[in-house]
């Protein structure tokens, strides 16, 4: 279990460098996940990387972070799947940035 969090950890440390050098290859990549199919897997993938946090919270130095963060994620996956493509999610980004 260590290892598969070690790997991931390590996923998400290559998309971040990824973001702050190249932001336009993340624009190109998310252009093409604006399906309908392709929307519902990546909050599926939210979700299970949100379980996946809970998880494995009770054997982290920060438990009560892990599993705040984990529900956190688990709630924006739904959130995004229950809302879908129709949502205006431009509106979103602009609030949030």
């Amino acid at each position: 279990m260590k290892n598969l969090a070690f790997i991931v950890g390590l996923f998400i440390l290559a998309i971040g460098v990824l973001g702050v050098l190249m932001p336009s290859s993340l624009v190109w990549i998310a252009q093409h996940f604006y399906t309908t199919g392709a929307f519902y897997v990546i909050g599926t993938v939210r979700v299970a990387f949100g379980c996946f946090l809970i998880s494995v919270a009770s054997v982290s130095r920060a438990p009560r972070t892990l599993r705040v963060l984990g529900h956190l994620i688990v709630v924006a996956g739904l959130t995004a799947v229950l809302a879908g493509l129709a949502f205006p999610w431009h509106v979103v980004g602009s609030v949030l940035i």
